[in-house]
């Protein structure tokens, strides 16, 4: 094997070796008329009892995406979906 030829192999496991999550929506509106896409690791998550599953998913982009079919102004939860968290 050629030096670093090891490298390119640990590059393609770790591209390809993606972890879907399991995400969720709050059924119940925030103050702010938000609907919120938690995943089920979220610290939240044991207190939203009136929720949807939506699926699993790679990014919060894609579950709020979904999530939004129901509840066009779903948002995601600050804590464990900050990347998709705009307000």
């Amino acid at each position: 094997m050629k030096k670093g030829g090891g490298r390119h192999l640990f590059l393609f496991h770790k591209i390809t070796n993606t972890m879907k999550r399991k995400y969720y929506v709050n059924n119940n509106v925030q103050y702010n008329g938000d609907y919120e896409v938690h995943v089920s690791t979220c610290e939240y998550f044991s207190m939203m009892f009136n929720r949807t599953e939506i699926g699993e998913f790679d990014t919060c982009q894609e579950a709020v995406r979904k999530a939004k079919k129901l509840y066009p102004k779903a948002n995601g939860c600050f804590t464990c979906c900050r990347p998709c968290h705009t307000s």
